[in-house]
């Protein structure tokens, strides 16, 4: 599935043509003008989904920060909920970490970093090291994390 940044495709084109940017919008008219704007100031992006062969699938509002922050650290998944790391993730060692309020336990080395949801809470992400015969992005799941906890 493909994510497309309408909001940001529509002000480049906008300010290139010295426009207004919500007039760029193509939202197959599910998405009113008034909308566009509350949640731009609101600072969420509008990404148009599509499948692999470019249908429209749908619409999603994202928090800017999230979109930022995954372009430059990447994004990571736990119980299919997504998050954008907001920083480079760091050697934590080996924390005993209790997963929410149950009997697990991360007990093996491990890095952590900061992350965001789409709605900007802020999270840890924490990634267990599975083969630390390995070069630092092979030694972990980077794409799915151990365990995420609120900050």
């Amino acid at each position: 599935m493909k994510k497309i940044n309408m909001t940001r495709l529509a002000k480049k084109t906008a300010q290139e043509l010295n426009e207004n940017w919500v007039y760029y919008m193509d939202t197959y008219k599910q998405i009113d003008t008034d909308r566009l704007i509350e949640m731009d100031s609101k600072d969420f992006d509008l990404y148009q989904l599509a499948d692999d062969n470019n249908q429209h699938l749908g619409f999603e509002w994202i928090i800017k920060e999230f979109g930022e922050a995954a372009n430059e650290y990447g994004k990571t998944t736990y119980n299919d909920e997504e998050y954008a790391l907001t920083e480079q993730a760091q050697f934590a060692g080996l924390e005993n970490l209790r997963i929410d309020n149950s009997i697990y336990v991360l007990d093996s080395n491990n890095y952590s970093a900061s992350c965001i949801d789409k709605d900007g809470n802020e999270y840890t992400a924490y990634f267990v090291v599975k083969n630390e015969d390995t070069e630092l992005e092979d030694s972990c799941d980077w794409q799915n994390a151990s365990y995420i906890k609120k900050a």
